[in-house]
């Protein structure tokens, strides 16, 4: 029995360290955000809910690009646009 314990123990702590070092890349990748919309210059606002959920993350290159909702909009426009023009071609 007590090995038994020994290694749920030792396997408990191995899932803790995993975890701790994936928050920590998690944290480095939202540092790496900045505080602006990277398209237009709109400041983003941790404090308000609806800046929290309406503005969207894209990683382009392996660098995350915070873009605020109208921003988003263009370049969903913008990839529709491209489509069409695809499909027609």
């Amino acid at each position: 029995m007590k090995m038994a314990r020994k290694i749920r123990r030792q396997r408990a702590q191995k899932e803790k360290k995993m975890f701790n070092q994936a928050l920590k890349r998690v944290s480095q990748r939202f540092e790496m955000l900045g505080d602006k919309c990277r398209a237009c210059g709109v400041d983003f606002d941790t404090t308000n809910p609806e800046h929290v959920e309406e503005w969207k993350v894209y990683i382009q290159d392996d660098d995350p690009r915070l873009v605020c909702p109208d921003c988003n909009k263009k370049i969903i426009e913008l990839r529709e646009e491209m489509m069409e023009e695809d499909d027609e071609v």
